[in-house]
């Protein structure tokens, strides 16, 4: 009986070493390479000033959105914005798209309180933008606004989904010819779409 108590004992040390062992471990937090300020006060993507550090981001930062007091409205006004994801906060953003103006996403796509964030390729309704996510990203929770304009013919805010992405749990709302489209092997995942007014 001595003898099984000894194991035992000594088992109950190995066990409370394991989990001392597992809580002390430290756990690497999540860092943002690149956060949104608004420091320029310009509310645009493509000035370096509105970020910390003071550098644009590129297609292998982790984009921040929680830096900004007071602004917490991006435009995105023309070429290929890029990051490797939307790390959102707590505060409730949103990212304009303007005509010319494309954002696209890699890597692990719109993270954290994505449901914080609204995006809208067509704010305000004389405008086409396009969000694009490649590779493997989600779209997370986030609510997504496509609209189009005729304009010698039809031009679409879209979203486009390409290789292995998916719209996860997005809220993505087509309206007045704003287009989704799924390419590759991406897909809808739980997402909730609505069409309307010849949205697609």
């Amino acid at each position: 009986m001595a003898a099984f108590s000894r194991v035992a004992m000594t088992g109950s040390r190995w066990v409370g070493w394991a989990l001392a062992a597992t809580i002390v471990l430290p756990i690497a937090a999540r860092a943002d390479d690149v956060v949104w300020t608004d420091g320029g006060g310009t509310g645009t993507w493509e000035s370096e000033v509105n970020w910390s550090p003071i550098v644009l981001p590129n297609a292998t930062d982790e984009v921040g959105l929680d830096g900004a007091t007071n602004v917490i409205a991006i435009s995105v006004n023309s070429g290929k914005d890029v990051a490797v994801s939307l790390d959102i906060g707590s505060k409730p953003y949103t990212i304009n798209i303007f005509s010319g103006g494309t954002l696209s996403i890699f890597g692990a796509g719109i993270i954290g309180t994505s449901s914080n964030l609204t995006i809208d390729t067509n704010p305000d309704s004389n405008d086409a933008g396009t969000i694009d996510f490649h590779n493997s990203p989600t779209a997370g929770s986030a609510t997504i606004n496509n609209g189009g304009i005729f304009f010698s013919g039809a031009i679409n805010g879209t979203a486009n989904f390409f290789d292995t992405t998916t719209a996860g749990s997005a809220t993505i709302t087509n309206n007045n010819l704003g287009l989704t489209n799924f390419h590759d092997n991406s897909t809808a995942g739980n997402a909730t779409i609505f069409n309307n007014n010849g949205g697609t």
